[in-house]
Order: C-alpha cells, then structure tokens, then sequence
C-alpha cells in the first residue's frame, strides 16, 4: 500500500474545509477590513449562491511552489463537491490521480495504488476534519474558535483570508486565502500558504453548478 504524502494531505483537507466552509451556510465573521455593510452585503451573497449549489464541478489548475524547488509544478484536473461532506481533486495532468474525502474518510490514488485514511484516528487530521463537519451540524462558530478570517478586497474580488490560532497547525499551514467573485460570491481562486515556506494555489474555472454527480466518484471501500 502506498504511503501518504502527509503534506499533499494537510493542503488537500484545509483546501477542501474552505471550499465546502463557503459553499455552505457555515462562514462566520471573525474580522474584516471591509465596511459592516459591504460585508453584510457580500455575505447575503454568499448565502444566496450557499442555498442553490448542490453540487459543483469545475476545471483547476495547481500551482505549487517548493522551498527547494525552481519555479512551479503545474497540475490540472477537476474539481467535483456534493452537498454534505464528500469533495473530489481529480488530476489529469501531468499525471493521472485522485484525491477523495467522503465524510471521515480520504482516498488518495495514483498510478502504484491507493491508500485510505481514517481521518478521526489523527488529532491533526481530526480537527481539520471538524472543521469541515461543522459546516454541516450547525456547530461553525466553535469550529471558528480555531480561526482567524479577514475578509479584504484584493485583486477585483473579495478576499477571505484563514489564520490557524493553533501553533501547531500554524507550523504546518500558515494562512489559506479564498478569493471570490465580489458579485456572484463564485470561487475564483485558493492559496494555501504552508509552514515549510511553499505553496499551492488553485485557480477555477468553467464552473458548473447542481448538475448530476455520480456518487461512485466518492466511493471509499
């Protein structure tokens, strides 16, 4: 069985947390540098879209910057989210492979095989996973006691930028910047800033929302 890289994971599941995190109902506010009203505003947006998407697919690139490494790996895929708890990387270049959570559980699957986790049976893991949990139960604002977010302009949008207050997590992963369309609240764009000094920003694209999913895409067995 081959074994996890532990970093694509971390990224994997804080990314995931944070697309689901506002494709729900789930955000909070914890700070802003945008007016109270342009942010109320914005975040009725947010809910708007949140209550119509189902499901979701669209295509991505990744850019991932390594400290050791010149330049940038660039990778493609699709991206697929259904409504409750299961999200879906699919890249197709420049290799074939898959990275899957459904509820609790991750599958990541390259061309040598594939590996399961549990990710309740990892702290770390588990609380990235609750973050994403609460999302659906209701419980988001003591899942947020673990986050900072600013909500800022940036580049034309609206910009939702995540510290970790755990230093532990911090070591790991610094900050995740989302950046959404300020009109529609669409995702355009996630940078996952890690501990390590590298990054990985994913840009979306040719988005489709509600269309028919098939669910053995999330299948964990």
């Amino acid at each position: 069985m081959q074994k996890f890289s532990v970093r694509y994971c971390r990224v994997f599941l804080l990314t995931s947390a944070f697309i689901m995190l506002f494709l729900s109902e789930g955000y909070s506010q914890n700070s802003t540098h945008i007016s109270g009203d342009e942010l109320k505003e914005f975040l009725n947006t947010l809910s708007a879209r949140a209550q119509k998407v189902k499901t979701m697919s669209a295509s991505f690139k990744q850019y991932k910057k390594m400290e050791m490494m010149k330049g940038e790996m660039i990778s493609e895929g699709k991206f697929i989210y259904s409504n409750g708890d299961k999200i879906a990387f699919l890249y197709e270049k420049p290799g074939k492979y898959s990275m899957i959570m459904n509820g609790s559980k991750f599958k990541m699957i390259t061309a040598s095989g594939s590996s399961k986790m549990d990710l309740s049976s990892n702290p770390v893991m588990k609380q990235m996973n609750e973050l994403i949990t609460s999302v659906f139960t209701g419980t988001i604002d003591q899942a947020f006691s673990n986050y900072d977010i600013t909500f800022d302009y940036k580049d034309g949008g609206v910009s939702a930028l995540v510290k970790p207050k755990s230093s532990r997590i911090a070591s790991m992963i610094k900050s995740i910047n989302v950046l959404f369309d300020k009109m529609t609240g669409e995702i355009k764009e996630i940078t996952v800033l890690e501990g390590s000094a590298g990054t990985t920003r994913y840009l979306f694209f040719d988005q489709k929302t509600n269309v028919n999913i098939d669910n053995e895409i999330f299948a964990i067995n």
